[in-house]
């Protein structure tokens, strides 16, 4: 198969999945708490989806993992906007009380702080 099909494929299952959330999203009754689960989930598919192309050195798959992380950072900023907005209500100081007391939280803050990096550091 040829490299414009996998990149096809990549730029399919990144709208599938914008609409597969999108979807049970709105239809949900708690809206927030659909929020965190399917923009955590399809945060952490892309990613790791990132990952194994970045590990298998075939010369043909070297442009998916900056596919794939690209799509990847997009979800886990919808995440943290979630985390941000609707749990901490948009405010700073609550957010930084919040990192500096919670291990779970710190380590996901941290986390996209890299995701982040690494998405800036994708373009040339």
């Amino acid at each position: 198969m040829r490299t414009k099909y996998f990149k096809f494929l990549a730029y399919f299952a990144f709208l599938a999945s914008l609409i597969y959330g999108f979807y049970h999203i709105l239809k949900a009754f708690d809206f927030v708490k659909e929020a965190y689960i399917y923009t955590g989930v399809f945060a952490l598919f892309f990613l790791n989806l990132s990952l194994l192309f970045s590990l298998c050195k075939f010369k043909k798959t070297k442009s998916y993992p900056k596919l794939l992380g690209i799509f990847a950072a997009f979800w886990a900023f919808l995440h943290f906007l979630n985390y941000f907005i609707f749990d901490r209500n948009a405010n700073f100081l609550r957010l930084f009380d919040d990192i500096s007391h919670r291990l779970l939280e710190a380590s996901g803050f941290f986390a996209f702080i890299i995701i982040f990096f690494m998405f800036l550091s994708s373009f040339r």
